[in-house]
């Protein structure tokens, strides 16, 4: 059995109708691909933000559970020599203590901590992440 070798001769090489298909394939990939990137990443942002909302609450739990701070049903208070004082920044003032961690959010400009009826609720500029 003898084996022929094919040869193109001058003309080797792909055509320039093969090269439009190729190249009309793979826009389509990264048509398809761009926004579900920004999907992945805009995903990951709020997973982010999310996980620094659960890190603040744990913070807020550890500080009421220590003694200093205590909740009302509004607000959260802090003890300073034999008084409770309203806290009305809650990061700023655990940032020393049990937030130094804690990372800017990715979706907004900054974390926002109310107490309502006794509950956190945090939130990045004006959209409820937690709970």
């Amino acid at each position: 059995m003898s084996l022929k070798k094919v040869t193109r001769g001058k003309n080797s090489g792909f055509t320039l109708i093969e090269l439009i298909v190729v190249l009309f394939i793979l826009s389509v990939f990264v048509l398809i691909a761009i926004p579900r990137y920004q999907d992945v990443l805009m995903n990951s942002k709020s997973v982010h933000d999310l996980h620094n909302a659960k890190a603040i609450v744990e913070a807020i739990s550890r500080a009421v559970a220590s003694g200093d701070y205590r909740f009302t049903a509004t607000t959260l208070e802090k003890y300073n020599s034999g008084s409770w004082a309203t806290v009305t920044d809650i990061i700023t003032e655990m940032e020393a203590n049990y937030l130094s961690h804690l990372d800017s959010p990715e979706t907004g400009e900054k974390y926002v901590v109310k107490i309502i009826e006794g509950k956190v609720v945090i939130s990045v500029d004006d959209t409820q992440i937690y709970p």
